[in-house]
């Protein structure tokens, strides 16, 4: 099964992104962790890009970010990453 590819355009019609969605095959008992591995797997594993992780709280959000760090940082010099939360 092929992955979505999503293009998104500014209104001149302009190429402005274009980005795969991942989504697990089975339903997560804990959908959290299973997120961080995906983002850890995916940042280690695939070219150079950003990594996109929708969450639905504060504290969620703070709490993979802190975790996505130390297991980057885990990895040592293998990876170099920047996490960055945004709350709204």
């Amino acid at each position: 099964m092929r992955k979505p590819l999503v293009v998104v355009c500014s209104s001149t019609g302009n190429l402005k992104y274009v980005f795969l969605i991942t989504c697990a095959q089975e339903p997560e008992r804990d959908y959290l962790e299973a997120a961080i591995r995906a983002v850890v797997q995916i940042h280690t594993c695939e070219p150079p890009g950003d990594v996109l992780l929708f969450l639905t709280g504060e504290e969620e959000i703070e709490d993979a970010c802190k975790k996505v760090t130390k297991e980057c940082q885990q990895l040592g010099d293998k990876v170099c990453v920047c996490v960055c939360a945004c709350v709204a």
